[in-house]
Formats: structure tokens, sequence, C-alpha cells
């Protein structure tokens, strides 16, 4: 009997292509390139990238003048402290540092923004009291990579200690800055450890210049209502004033600057906000609290 030979099987083209771009995707996925840093979504509106404290290369640099204005913000209020009562100032601190960060519009939802701020700010001021600077970075909850980082960029503050040419520290933080982009760290290191460098130029210009060559040329600082000029009771002539104000006090506007960026790379470590995008709010909250805190505290001659 002759056997029927069975008719041929069609191709099934929809299932190879199928499984043809399955294979295409899993390829490229594995391929991908790690997601490139992205810049804020928009910066102060007198942010200017040619300042010799700024860096366009920089992608957060734009977070340092925000940090600036936080700064501002707080102390414009220095005369209404209560600085006898440390728990008090404390809390005014806090208050109005929450009151600035919540005008950014970088939390949502908007009725939980001062809860949030003045917890962070609190705890940043007390884990402060506690810990020295390195050891906050230390316990900060980041990698380790990014923890190094902090260290070699706080050592690069020390071994720059020219308050004459305060342009070479601010290069030098630069070239660190290049460093960490051209690095393998993830994204995420890269975001805090970028913040805190661009907080902590910012934070130099400010507490070297800006509250010093401002128009009513003031020394502002909570518990301090001396004013530049005016000195050991007769007046001096204004800009040598100003430097020596400046080099007799060299060290803490150092102190006070790393602070600052410690207290970035803190807080910016603590938020978790999903919703945030790249999580800053933490950091220039507690970087602001610190500030304030740090020099309020520093012996000022």
């Amino acid at each position: 009997m002759r056997q029927i030979a069975p008719p041929p099987r069609k191709v099934n083209y929809s299932l190879i292509l199928s499984i043809f771009m399955l294979c295409l995707m899993f390829t490229l996925a594995c391929n991908e390139k790690p997601p490139e840093l992205t810049k804020i979504p928009k910066g102060p509106d007198n942010y200017d990238p040619n300042l010799a404290w700024s860096n366009s290369n920089n992608p957060y640099d734009t977070i340092g003048d925000f940090h600036n204005q936080g700064l501002d913000y707080c102390l414009n209020f220095s005369e209404y402290f209560q600085c006898s009562d440390s728990i008090l100032f404390r809390d005014q601190i806090i208050e109005q540092t929450s009151d600035f960060c919540c005008s950014l519009g970088w939390y949502t939802p908007e009725d939980s923004c001062s809860y949030y701020c003045e917890d962070y700010a609190l705890n940043a001021i007390l884990f402060r009291q506690e810990y020295t600077i390195t050891e906050m970075i230390e316990y900060s909850a980041i990698d380790n990579d990014s923890k190094n980082e902090m260290l070699d960029l706080i050592s690069i503050v020390e071994e720059n200690t020219d308050s004459n040419n305060i342009n070479l520290l601010y290069n030098a933080i630069k070239g660190w800055e290049s460093d960490v982009i051209n690095s393998n760290y993830s994204v995420g290191c890269k975001k805090q450890l970028l913040g805190s460098s661009s907080v902590l130029r910012y934070s130099l210009h400010y507490w070297n210049t800006q509250r010093l060559l401002g128009e009513e040329s003031l020394w502002i600082l909570p518990c301090d209502v001396s004013k530049m000029g005016y000195k050991n009771g007769r007046i001096q002539n204004w800009f040598t004033d100003v430097i020596d104000f400046v080099c007799d006090n060299w060290d803490g506007i150092l102190v006070t600057a790393v602070a600052d960026a410690d207290g970035f790379y803190y807080g910016a470590g603590l938020d978790k906000q999903p919703q945030q995008e790249p999580n800053w709010l933490g950091g220039v909250i507690c970087g602001v609290a610190l500030s304030v805190a740090t020099a309020e505290a520093w012996p000022w001659k």
C-alpha cells in the first residue's frame, strides 16, 4: 500500500520574528550603557557658569547656588534669633531652613514638606553635635566609594590653606569633580558627590566674599552684631578690614564650608523619596542647617 507523504510544514514566520526580536532586545539590554548624569531641572535665575567658583562641567552645579540662597534666607532673620536659648535658636534655624526648602517646590505632597524638612534638619544638627565631620561621612547611607571620595575632597580643602588665592582651591575641587565624572562609579554615587562638591565651592565663596562684600558689608552671623569696617571700637579702612577678617578667620571659613558640603552629603544619603529626582531636598535641608549652626558656633575673631 503506497504511503502518502505528509504535507510540508508551514513555516511560522511570526514565531521566528518574535524570537528574533526577543533575542535582540535581550542583547541590547545586556549592552545598555548606564544612565548618564542629567542636570537638575532649573537653576536659579541669576546662575552664571562663568564665575570663578562655578563649574559648568558639573551637571549639578546650580545646587550650590540654591544652597547659598538658603543661607541668605536664614541669615536675613538673624536679628530675630534667640541665641541665649540654644534649643529655641536651633528650632529657629530649622524653621527658616524648612520655609526656604519648601519654597523650592521639590517635595510632594506640599502639606508634608514642613514636617519632612524639620525632621531632617533636626536629625542632621543632633548628629553633628555627636559626631565629627569624618564620622558623619563614615556613618552616611552610601557606598564606600563615595565615602572615600568625600574624605579625599576634605583633604583637598585641608591642603589648600592659602586664603590669598582661593582660586587654587576652586580649581582643585573642579579637578576632583572631573575625576568623579569620568569614573566608573554609579550614577547615585556621582550625584551625591558632585552635589556636595558644588555646595562646597559655593559655600567657600559665600563665607569668604559674598557676605563681606554685599551692599551693607556686614558679616552677618546669628549671634554676632559686629559690622565690617568697625572693629575694636574704631572705624578702619573697609577694604583692609575685610582682608584682615578673612585672614584671621580663614580656618573658620574652611570649617564652615566643609560642614556645608558634609551636611548636603549626609542629607542626600538619607533622602529616600521615590518621587524626588535626583533627591536634592534632603541635602539642601541638612547643608543649610549645619552651615548656620557651624558658623554660629565658630569663635570668629
